[in-house]
């Protein structure tokens, strides 16, 4: 049997980056639960297609991050429960910096990921505000969870 995947898009994001091509929508509680919504129903049928343990899932964007632990676990849930999630399957989202706390890294290594890609494109302050970006690095390093982040397997900084 071929290695299944399954990538989900989720559209969220605070701002535009400049140079962000992917379609996405602004940050509004009401809009992402009815999303949340719409996605496990979209999952639940194409899982009637045939059940084949994925090997990976990758929760892309937009900003995954900006989905609360509860609605990424319920997500999760409807993954596992329409596909299967296979043993030592990578489970990986993608995240911006400024959305990672302790307690966001401790519900999404709880609920299964074992992947994190966090956005940086760049670590300095002034190339990070070309670019568009929220956060500031000096920022996120002073709030940055070092003694509190439980392991990863795998800490992506993509620049």
């Amino acid at each position: 049997m071929n290695p299944t995947a399954l990538y989900v898009h989720i559209p969220f994001c605070r701002q535009r980056c400049f140079y962000c091509d992917f379609a996405i929508a602004g940050d509004s509680a009401p809009v992402k639960e009815r999303y949340v919504v719409a996605l496990k129903q979209e999952l639940a049928v194409w899982a009637q297609r045939g059940k084949s343990p994925l090997q990976t899932v990758f929760f892309g964007g937009g900003t995954p991050s900006l989905l609360s632990p509860a609605q990424l676990e319920d997500i999760l849930a409807a993954i596992a429960e329409g596909f299967g999630i296979a043993a030592g399957a990578e489970v990986s989202l993608e995240a911006n910096p400024g959305t990672l706390t302790a307690a966001t890294a401790r519900a999404w290594r709880g609920m299964g990921f074992n992947r994190v890609s966090l956005g940086v494109q760049a670590f300095q302050d002034e190339l990070l505000a070309v670019c568009g970006r929220g956060t500031r690095w000096r920022r996120f390093t002073a709030r940055w969870p070092r003694s509190k982040t439980p392991a990863w397997p795998t800490l992506i900084w993509i620049c």
